[in-house]
């Protein structure tokens, strides 16, 4: 990006380590609703079937692994913390907008290099054929524990996440189903992200 060849490298730096420390939070979140999950599903096949259990504590072990990939780190850190990213649309300077819509365009490409190699968003795992049988109710069971993680952050729930943006969502009944399982238990257990 042009822009930001002549970024002062203190800035830069903070850019990428103010990304790295959300990135850092984020999967710790994630980790943490999953151990919220793993009590308030206590009775659900995803727990106790061990090969369940464990395909989807290594899928929580390394979610979101991706961001830090060539293809998204980068976009990403500009989009959230730099000058001509998100918060630019604010600022309305038509002297950087070309800078700006360069910096979005490639946040977008980093985002859906991002859901085509994370199962944990809908568009991937909804797309995909299962390796073994209830893969894709691991992949959901790990989708909420992002949406967990983002409610930690932003407030609000997850069920109120998915309630919101479901329209946008290309589920098959079935797992609203589950998801509908998955958001009861979690009432039931008093875990209300």
């Amino acid at each position: 990006m042009t822009a930001y060849a002549g970024m002062d490298s203190l800035l830069r730096s903070q850019i990428i380590q103010t990304y790295v420390d959300y990135v850092r939070y984020h999967i710790q979140y994630v980790k943490k609703a999953w151990g919220i999950l793993k009590v308030a599903l206590k009775n659900h096949n995803v727990i106790y079937d061990d090969f369940l259990f464990w395909a989807i504590d290594g899928m929580i072990a390394s979610h979101d692994s991706s961001k830090f990939s060539q293809e998204e780190f980068i976009p990403y850190a500009d989009w959230f913390y730099g000058p001509y990213g998100c918060k630019y649309e604010m600022l309305a300077d038509a002297e950087h907008l070309s800078d700006h819509k360069e910096c979005f365009s490639r946040f977008n490409s980093a985002r859906e290099h991002h859901k085509a190699n994370n199962p944990h968003h809908w568009q991937n795992w909804t797309k995909r054929g299962e390796t073994f049988p209830n893969e894709t109710a691991c992949h959901i069971v790990c989708m909420v524990a992002d949406w967990m993680a983002m409610s930690m952050v932003k407030g609000g729930t997850a069920e109120e996440y998915y309630a919101k943006l479901r329209n946008q969502m290309a589920l098959p009944d079935w797992a609203d189903t589950f998801l509908a399982e998955i958001f009861i238990a979690l009432r039931n257990f008093g875990a209300v992200k």
